[in-house]
């Protein structure tokens, strides 16, 4: 499970390198616990993949989260099939359960729950995967 971040404004290999806390991480822990393998270029220019088991051990522990600020680059890729998603369904059924009438006025916090998607949209890129694995999605259960 990738248990996402919950700051919009940090980038993938941020929230990865520096721990990686996010609305899931109490159920699915820290995204740097969940981190298998870096792709990285050394200062002789070089590429290398360290992981727990291979020679680059303590580089790769290192990277995710031992030595602060030890970050630069990019993250190229992700893997889609090392990368786990929650049902879908759980996501159909908070979704009703954050409805609020419109007289109870429309702070900033729950103008921004009431259009998470529109809110959203900005931080998604190409690369945005969705993980369908509801066959019927006319069916989206009881929502308690």
């Amino acid at each position: 499970m990738f248990p996402g971040g919950s700051c919009p404004t940090v980038s993938i290999g941020g929230l990865t390198l520096d721990g990686g806390i996010g609305f899931l991480s109490r159920k699915y822990g820290l995204t740097c616990d969940l981190l298998c393998e870096l792709e990285i270029v050394l200062a002789d220019g070089s590429t290398v993949t360290a992981s727990n088991n291979n020679e680059y051990n303590d580089l790769f522990w290192a990277c995710k989260g031992a030595a602060r600020l030890l970050y630069g680059g990019a993250m190229s890729r992700m893997r889609l099939c090392d990368t786990a998603f929650y049902h879908q369904q759980a996501l159909f059924s908070g979704q009703f359960l954050v409805r609020w009438h419109r007289h109870e006025g429309e702070g900033p916090c729950t103008s921004w729950i009431t259009n998470f998607y529109d809110e959203m949209r900005p931080y998604v890129g190409p690369y945005a995967y969705a993980n369908y694995g509801d066959g019927d999605l006319d069916d989206y259960g009881v929502a308690y």
